[in-house]
């Protein structure tokens, strides 16, 4: 184990300050690069070594499985055993499994043919659970189907909090166990929190004597289209009334981009992390702009930046395509992060699932993938075809008998279950011999001749079918990345990492600057900062959270950030220049 006292040590005097925290509530106020991970965890490990804490006494909550990882490695080499550190959806799964409860979370792509099976549209959904407005009979219905899921057990992972919330209120048994696991509670980014997430903490942490202490900054809130609200942070001060420390120090950004984002938020910032330089540049239209920040990268890694160490930030998806379309005539590596994620494609995770049962492979989850491309078919088909699995019998082989095994509906069409047995046993003799530096070229002939034709009719009802091809036509560059970053790993073993693999291989990131929030690189571009992209305009848009998201886009690049712009629009005629620039003082050189 490392030395706890060498971590203190390391700490400057306001981290200090906060990590000596005791008793109580407090507000830590920190700021990008500020080194908030690292108090939360010399806090956490000196309550547990030095002041006696149970580790089952005390929970670290974030609000992404990527940040509680990071937490979790940083803490578990100062202390013998970790408490808990997840998300707090995780808590509450954790919570109503503990209490007695039966809980299957359901995740987007499980939870989709349910809602359409009762007329229900997603989106319209989502925006419902959101916080906004729809039509009563849509509410009605989704409240009835919500009914209909718990009695079975089941649970949208985004309303797991919301549900043991309810729990909670009815039970006082499950209000115990929380306040039991809560008894010392830090919360990471307590400024995306929304108000059942909030009520929950105000469930476990009782104010205004609770030992919770908030960890965040309201000028990063930028989750507000998920429901999170800023004004939590302004509830925990009038509910709890904590102790406030504020990390004002920014350890990650040179003295440029420190007094860049100082301008631009109004509020003192202090720097140490030496020179940076920052360029704004104009580009005709939005292919010069791409095509130019591809030319850049290139400068930067010639100059000796490795690929990962850059990264391209964008307000929105629909702002990518030129920018990928770039990155892949030029030939620069570079891979998609966060919701703009090729594992996060339906069809993405459907041929995944194919490749693991392929080479062994049998999870239930994997098998109710692959049956979606078949008619008639849904999980209790999965479910009926595992029951009558012999021992020992491959996936491929109990596909390939699927006419004698009873299964629940008459209308599954078991013809297509045995193609796609014959698929999985073509695809397992392929990926069981291939040599892991020719998986790239065998992926790609698998999809071409067995996979694309038989998934073609299920891309078509999806919609957008070429789209989706193409997705999947991107899987042979993931598996390159993952082939030369492990020499000597059989091929088989692909599938399995494939769901981590993008946004770890080599490249230059590509993302939105919700999903680089919490991540940092020597250098990033920002292009296409103009008005009614970058901050977006319309009814629903709120510009104190646009300005936020600036912020932390600016607040990513440690030594170099280029922004920029295109004059005019594809057919569209001039371009605004976004008012962030000149509000943060910039100009095109």
């Amino acid at each position: 184990m490392r030395d706890l006292a060498e971590l203190l040590a390391a700490l400057d005097e306001s981290q200090l300050e906060a990590a000596l925290h005791g008793e109580g509530p407090a507000l830590v106020l920190a700021g990008p690069g500020s080194g908030k991970t690292r108090v939360v965890v010399a806090r956490a490990a000196r309550l547990l070594l030095e002041e006696g804490v149970p580790p089952g006494r005390l929970a670290l909550l974030t609000f992404s499985t990527k940040a509680a990882r990071e937490m979790r490695e940083r803490l578990a080499p100062l202390v013998p055993e970790l408490p808990f550190v997840g998300t707090l959806h995780a808590l509450a799964l954790k919570a109503l499994v503990e209490t007695g409860r039966r809980v299957v979370p359901l995740d987007e792509e499980a939870e989709e043919p349910l809602l359409q099976e009762r007329g229900l549209d997603p989106k319209t959904v989502e925006r419902l659970r959101r916080g906004k407005e729809v039509p009563e009979e849509v509410e009605r219905a989704h409240a009835a189907y919500l009914a209909e899921l718990y009695r079975e057990g089941q649970v949208p992972v985004g309303l797991l909090v919301e549900r043991a919330l309810e729990e909670a209120r009815e039970d006082p048994a499950l209000v115990e166990w929380l306040r039991e696991r809560l008894l010392w509670t830090m919360v990471d980014e307590f400024q995306d929190t929304d108000p059942a997430q909030m009520s929950l903490l105000e469930l476990a942490c009782p104010p205004p004597g609770a030992n919770l202490v908030a960890v965040g900054d309201e000028a990063q809130a930028i989750y507000r289209f998920r429901g999170a609200t800023p004004e939590v942070v302004g509830r925990f001060r009038e509910r709890y009334r904590p102790k406030e420390y504020r990390l004002l120090r920014n350890y990650r950004s040179g003295e440029a981009i420190v007094r860049l984002a100082e301008r631009f938020s109004g509020r003192p910032m202090e720097g140490t992390a030496g020179e940076a330089r920052v360029e704004v540049r104009a580009y005709r239209d939005p292919i010069a702009e791409a095509y130019g920040v591809t030319a850049s990268v290139k400068g930067l890694l010639e100059e000796g930046f490795a690929p990962e160490e850059v990264a391209v930030l964008v307000r929105s998806r629909a702002q990518l395509p030129p920018l990928e379309e770039a990155f892949l005539r030029t030939g620069i590596p570079h891979v998609l992060l966060g919701g703009v994620a090729l594992r996060t494609r339906r069809e993405v995770k459907v041929f995944l699932a194919a490749l693991r049962l392929a080479v062994g492979g049998d999870s239930l989850e994997d098998l109710v993938r692959l049956t979606a491309l078949v008619p008639g078919a849904g999980r209790k088909t999965a479910e009926a075809l595992l029951a009558a699995r012999r021992e020992g019998e491959s996936p491929a082989a109990l596909l390939a008998r699927a006419g004698e095994v009873a299964l629940p509906s008459g209308r599954t069409d078991r013809e297509r279950l045995r193609e796609l047995g014959e698929a999985l046993e073509i695809t397992g003799a392929v990926l069981s011999e291939v040599l892991p530096q020719d998986l790239p070229g065998a992926l790609g002939e698998l999809l071409e001749e067995v996979w694309l034709p038989l998934m073609g009719p299920w891309l078509k009802e999806l919609g957008e079918p070429e789209k989706r091809a193409g997705n999947l036509r991107r899987l042979p560059r993931v598996a390159e990345g993952w082939a030369e970053t492990r020499p000597g790993v059989p091929a088989r073993y692909f599938p399995f990492a494939a769901a981590s693999m993008e946004e770890e291989g080599r490249g230059v990131r590509l993302a939105t600057v919700h999903a680089a929030k919490g991540l940092e690189w020597r250098a990033v571009f920002l292009p296409g900062l103009v008005e009614g992209a970058f901050p977006l305009l319309g009814g629903e848009v709120d510009l104190e959270e646009e300005r936020n998201l600036f912020f932390v886009a600016l607040t990513r690049a440690r030594e170099r950030l280029y922004l920029s712009y295109p004059e005019r629009g594809m057919g569209k005629g001039p371009m605004v220049p976004s008012r962030f620039l000149a509000q943060a003082g910039l100009r095109a050189a």
